[in-house]
């Protein structure tokens, strides 16, 4: 057509007079001007049916894919130009400028469409505006980086009235986070939506894909890692916490926002699994990291009695042992309620947990190493059961008091916590238990060990925990410690407890025989083996015959068919499920001159078995 020859002339790359990308507008004005005369001079002279106008637009629009082809080859590569934003705003235009020739001419059954026929040409070269933006995004991160005090949204739970409905459920959305995180997530859902009207492929792959996982992984290392390493601010920490649940709660919805939009074969590898795993290990640090603060602020008060210069521990009283409990009772409950109200109800728990842990862990390391003054009188050892009793109370009270300003479920789950703490707590009280029998020799320690132990437990300690505990009594009582570290399960740093220095173990940690350990150890294990295999053998007949219920001093009698000793054993214990320890192991014990520790045997052996027939047989 004549009127597009003028067109060529003017816009075609590189001759025309408007060739370049900032000249594209031009086309646009072109096209306005030629519709317009073609409507008030050539219009009457042709049928309708012919469709002139579109036909012109149509050759318009592919001549023009022709221009910008040869344009972009040459100026848009990656490198070759300087405003990115322009090359997207254009396809913006070009795909606007389609959707309004369509909606004029295009008539739907079949009809040709103008969608696609220039702005497709830009996809090859969009990478160019998504590298930009990439750069963009890594910046904003750079710069989140560098304030030495960001901006934190939020305010502490429960300092202000909540207009959102209390759930049911656990309250886990953040309290503190960054304001970067937010503006940050902002950005991106801005850049998706952008992209989303110029393209659903490649483009929005690159985009949306390798872009967003660049700018997280920026951000989660170089501003949520980083903090928790250098801050010395709860406040700060709490912000990180609370941003990496930002991040795992927003993630997953921008996530799904792009599989639902990208086109079908691309949606399968919207995958931010390694960025949520990301936020999910700083958040764990944080936590670890106010755990520690919080467990360390208590025990600096322990550790100070405890390893006080000016006046030995030795010499206190149970007014002194008060005062230093009270003062770390306060100082923990303080900082709970500090934690409870920065922190979401899970993240609290989390704290809790983890400061116990290390309280327990700093403790039993203190008492076993750091004492160099021999625990050999009942004075000294009443003072440590007295400090380690206060101890355990304000491990049990304090979280709990804390979450007062959490919710009911935090509550809940600080309770479960009890019985936790009460476990770890079983080692130091086994020891001092142990310490107290002191003048009644090692057999009667191991007993004690062997009851403390086997408080509140279904299962049977370990010969390696007896061991252990045993081993560090001894060193206790001569004084000077172990040399290792306490774990936070109650397990020696490098093995078995036995390894220490106290005399009757050997060199490599290890029992050398029964002549180390005394007549009556030699033969503890076997019965106490016998009596709790009984015990468990009666329990579980007891479950399958239920008509036959454990009362007085009547043996089950599946167990007496199964050991014919039991009954026997059972009268003699006065235990309400039969023991299987025959009468000649204990006329053994007694015969070794150990009566009074025989007796205590078998008083434990009574307990343990009412202890299991009310837990599992006689439940209402």
């Amino acid at each position: 057509m004549r009127l597009l020859k003028e067109y060529q002339k003017l816009f075609s790359f590189p001759d025309g007079q408007y060739s370049t990308l900032e000249d594209c507008d031009r086309r646009f004005a072109w096209l306005s001007r030629t519709l317009r005369r073609y409507n008030a001079e050539h219009r009457e002279y042709f049928p309708s049916k012919w469709r002139v106008d579109k036909q012109l637009c149509l050759h318009y629009c592919h001549l023009t894919r022709q221009h910008l082809v040869d344009l972009l080859a040459a100026t848009a590569a990656p490198g070759k130009t300087e405003d990115a934003g322009l090359l997207f705003q254009l396809a913006v235009k070009n795909i606007e400028m389609e959707n309004d020739l369509d909606k004029r001419y295009s008539r739907g059954d079949g009809d040709m469409s103008f969608k696609g026929i220039v702005s497709n040409c830009f996809e090859p070269y969009l990478s160019v505006w998504v590298d930009h933006e990439e750069s963009l995004l890594c910046t904003r991160v750079d710069e989140a980086a560098a304030k030495e005090n960001p901006e934190i949204m939020g305010s502490k739970r429960g300092s202000v009235p909540s207009s959102a409905a209390v759930s049911d459920g656990a309250q886990t959305e953040p309290v503190f986070v960054y304001t970067s995180v937010v503006e940050l997530f902002t950005k991106m859902k801005k850049l998706f939506k952008n992209c989303k009207s110029v393209s659903t492929s490649n483009t929005m792959f690159l985009l949306c894909v390798k872009s967003f996982r660049v700018a997280l992984d920026r951000y989660t290392d170089k501003v949520l890692s980083s903090r928790v390493r250098s801050s010395s601010s709860d406040e700060q920490i709490y912000a990180v916490a609370g941003s990496c649940v930002y991040i795992t709660q927003t993630l997953p919805l921008l996530a799904g926002s792009i599989s639902e939009t990208i086109d079908e074969p691309l949606n399968s590898q919207i995958n931010f699994a390694k960025q949520m795993e990301e936020a999910a290990d700083v958040e764990t640090q944080a936590i670890e990291q106010l755990s520690s603060r919080t467990a360390d602020q208590c025990m600096r008060r322990i550790t100070q009695f405890l390893k006080d210069d000016r006046k030995s521990w030795t010499s206190a009283d149970s007014a002194d042992v008060n005062a230093v409990t009270s003062r770390a009772h306060r100082s923990l409950t303080a900082n709970l309620r500090e934690a409870a109200q920065g922190l979401t109800e899970p993240q609290y728990s989390a704290v809790a947990e983890g400061v116990m842990a290390k309280i327990i862990e700093d403790y039993c390391t203190l008492i076993f190493t750091g004492i160099k003054e021999p625990v050999d009188s009942t004075e000294r050892v009443e003072l440590l059961s007295s400090l380690t009793g206060g101890l355990q109370t304000l491990l049990l009270e304090a979280p709990v008091e804390g979450a007062s300003a959490a919710g009911e479920n935090t509550m809940e789950a600080m309770h479960a916590y009890s019985a936790v703490t009460c476990r770890r707590m079983q080692l130091p009280l086994a020891v001092l238990r142990a310490l107290s029998v002191q003048q009644s020799g090692e057999d009667a320690m191991r007993v004690e060990i062997i009851q403390a132990l086997c408080a509140d437990r279904e299962d049977t300690p370990t010969e390696e925990a007896i061991d252990q505990a045993l081993s560090v009594a001894r060193s206790m009582q001569h004084g000077g410690g172990i040399s290792r570290r306490i774990a936070r399960d109650g397990s020696s740093s490098t093995g078995s407890a036995g390894a220490s220095s106290g005399p009757a173990s050997t060199k490599d940690g290890s029992r050398s025989g029964t002549d180390d350990v005394g007549p009556m150890a030699a033969q503890f294990g076997a019965v106490f083996t016998t009596a709790w295999g009984n015990i468990q053998s009666q329990v579980d007949s007891a479950r399958t015959h239920p008509s036959h219920p454990v009362e007085g001093n009547q043996p089950l009698p599946s167990a007496a068919e199964n050991n014919s000793s039991a009954s026997s054993s059972s009268s003699a214990a006065g235990a309400g499920v039969s023991l299987g320890v025959s009468s000649n192991a204990a006329a053994a014990i007694g015969d070794n001159g150990q009566g009074d520790v025989a007796a205590k045997m078998q008083q434990m052996f009574k307990n343990i078995g009412e202890q299991w027939k009310t837990k599992f047989v006689n439940k209402p």
